[in-house]
């Protein structure tokens, strides 16, 4: 789809197929995107007036290009299996919450800016971001991490605490 436009909730539900997800603009009140086996799924544009809510749990294998989110409430991303995200900016009042536990995952977000936010690696270890501002607090858990691919942030910034935890891997 080109384009997706509406003042209600948006809910694509993709838990039982094996298709690919491509839309260039999302714009709704709440956006929930559920994510099968396949797992692939990109957006040039996400514009979430409440919260927006991509749940990868199922996926044994995950490709996601979110290339820009902006959310009022908060943005949370579940990725499983294989995963491969990129975004240029994920940007919320409310909190940001991306969980890849578990994963073999590699993430690069270039911009995060929310209230709170919560970064949870998988078995790599493998985060990349230029800028992750925060006006409460940043907690990155890459404990999981059995390889350590490396986790690279240019820039941090912080209200409130800030936690970083490395797993068993070198790298």
């Amino acid at each position: 789809a080109n384009l997706v436009s509406l003042q209600g909730d948006l809910t694509i539900d993709m838990s039982k197929s094996n298709a690919a997800g491509d839309i260039a603009s999302i714009s709704a009140s709440g956006i929930t995107i559920s994510l099968g086996a396949a797992g692939n799924f990109s957006a040039n544009l996400v514009d979430a007036s409440k919260a927006m809510t991509l749940d990868g749990s199922a996926a044994v294998s995950a490709d996601l290009t979110l290339t820009a989110v902006s959310a009022e409430d908060a943005i949370s991303i579940t990725v499983a299996g294989s995963a491969n995200v990129a975004s240029t900016n994920m940007d919320t009042v409310g909190s940001f919450t991306f969980s890849a536990a578990g994963a073999s995952e590699s993430v690069d977000i270039t911009d995060i800016s929310a209230s709170g936010i919560s970064i949870t690696t998988g078995l790599q270890g493998d985060l990349s971001a230029s800028a992750i501002n925060s006006v409460s607090t940043i907690t990155v858990d890459a404990s999981g991490a059995t390889t350590a691919q490396g986790i690279t942030m240019t820039s941090v910034s912080a209200s409130g605490a800030i936690s970083i935890t490395l797993g068993a891997g070198s790298g």
